[in-house]
């Protein structure tokens, strides 16, 4: 084959892979229910307001990912297209930084182009997506790139690049900032004549690492922000999806991978050919996706790392990879529109503004409505973030009173109450707007007239007392 003949086979793979890569972004429309409450975010943000939540009756508020709210919602009001783009944009950075970790690992043009392709579609079920977790990753690409080169080196002033990637990330989405201490652990130990010694040099920048954390807007309580949340105990009384373990019934696809990745590592190390960061990182993660879904982005990572360590030629299989590559795509398309329920409700939004007309009355409404209806312009009683509404964040209990409409039991003893307690409680509200699976629905036609309702939306209108 000439030179010609193989450069012209490479840009064509490249051009199947990067419109597959792109074609997958677009059927799976890059969005995500938290999207819409990060948008209502940044509105606040860029009008100064970075402590209250505006549409949920100045609600006090840590937005962990305040830079990224802020893009979010200045690319918003440019149009869809924009956000498309930025979703797009970040994905192939994260390709590109994957390629030059591999490669400098590798040395293997091959595996590093299209080895990162397929991992990045293998995990594309989390991360090609609108949420921050993607520009979480660059960040922690770039803090492996770092410290691939201090491996080399061994000069102490290499972690200098780290304390503005770390002090971008914590802006960008200080939710995950833990994520970069948890990398850096298996290269705090360095292996000297067959015997792992800890590496005093770095061990001494992870105080300055985490010190970056506390340099937002928010200080130290932005950074104490996740361990508030779990302390408060709210997600033990409101279920929130990308906090429950992995299972055979959600994210299957993913869930999978994540049983392949543990089975390709104790290949690995059968054959004596897997290293201290296959294993930390595969285990470990593996461990965390059992405890909540959320973790799973941080696979990546390991599937990085499995790569680097497996012995075979990309260029040798080529025909498997792309047979690998088409299976994966029609099984994550299904997947996709079996559980996006996003453009359901964004196709809602003539039936919402028909029904629900914009005051200053706030509407009472399930919290995965939420984040929607604040997008939309709407004073909304709650979201999908539960946290912040919980005592330890915003000095009062309000998570008593969500639970009660959910689920019309009493947060202590878990028993059903009056539903007249219920009721009473609903004189500010002059519209419903719920899941129709929310117990609220069961008891308020006495006050409400139903004005709409299909399988995902039920809307309730406060009754016109002098008509009756």
């Amino acid at each position: 084959m000439t030179t010609i003949d193989k450069k012209l086979k490479y840009y064509i793979l490249i051009f199947i892979a990067i419109s597959i890569f792109l074609y997958i972004i677009l059927i799976s429309n890059s969005m995500d229910n938290d999207m819409f409450f990060e948008i209502a975010s940044g509105r606040d943000i860029l009008n100064g307001n970075f402590y209250n939540a505006s549409k949920l009756n100045n609600q006090p508020i840590i937005v962990q990912q305040w830079l990224y709210s802020t893009c979010l919602a200045l690319l918003d009001h440019l149009g869809d297209i924009w956000l498309y783009l930025f979703v797009i944009i970040q994905n192939i950075i994260l390709w590109l930084l994957s390629i030059i970790f591999l490669y400098r690992k590798t040395n293997s043009y091959m595996k590093s182009l299209f080895g990162s392709f397929v991992i990045l579609i293998l995990c594309s079920g989390y991360l090609i997506n609108i949420r921050p977790q993607i520009i979480t990753m660059i960040f922690i690409l770039l803090e492996l790139i770092v410290l691939d080169i201090y491996i080399e080196n061994r000069q102490q002033s290499t972690f200098l690049w780290l304390i503005p990637i770390f002090i971008l990330s914590a802006n960008f989405h200080n939710a995950l900032f833990l994520y970069h201490i948890y990398i850096l652990i298996p290269f705090c130990f360095t292996k000297i004549e067959n015997k792992y010694r800890i590496d005093k040099k770095l061990l001494l920048f992870i105080p300055v690492f985490i010190l970056c954390s506390t340099l937002t807007p928010y200080g130290i309580p932005g950074a104490l922000y996740t361990l508030n949340s779990f302390a408060s105990g709210v997600f033990s009384k409101i279920s929130i999806t990308e906090l429950s373990p992995i299972s055979l019934s959600y994210y299957n696809m993913i869930t999978i991978v994540c049983y392949l990745i543990v089975a390709q590592t104790i290949w690995l190390i059968y054959k004596h050919k897997a290293n201290k960061y296959t294993i930390y990182y595969t285990f470990t993660i593996f461990l965390f996706a059992a405890t909540s879904i959320r973790h799973l982005s941080i696979m990546y990572v390991a599937c990085l790392y499995i790569l680097i360590q497996c012995d075979f030629k990309v260029i040798k299989h080529i025909k498997e990879f792309i047979c690998v590559i088409c299976i994966w795509f029609f099984i994550q398309s299904a997947l996709i529109y079996k559980v996006d329920n996003i453009g359901y409700l964004t196709s809602h939004k003539e039936i919402i503004e028909a029904n629900v007309t914009k005051t200053n009355d706030q509407i009472l409404n399930s919290i995965m409505l939420g984040g929607y209806l604040e997008y939309l312009g709407y004073n909304v009683y709650s979201d999908a973030r539960p946290e912040i509404f919980t005592e330890i964040m915003c000095g009062e209990d309000k998570v008593t009173d969500i639970v009660l409409y959910l689920f019309g039991k009493d947060i202590k003893t878990k028993q059903y109450v009056d539903k007249s307690i219920i009721l009473n409680k609903l004189y500010k509200y002059n519209y419903l707007v719920l899941d129709p699976s929310d117990y609220i629905n069961t008891i308020v036609d006495i006050d409400y007239d139903k004005v709409f309702l299909d399988n995902k939306l039920v809307i309730w209108k406060r009754k016109d007392k002098s008509t009756i």
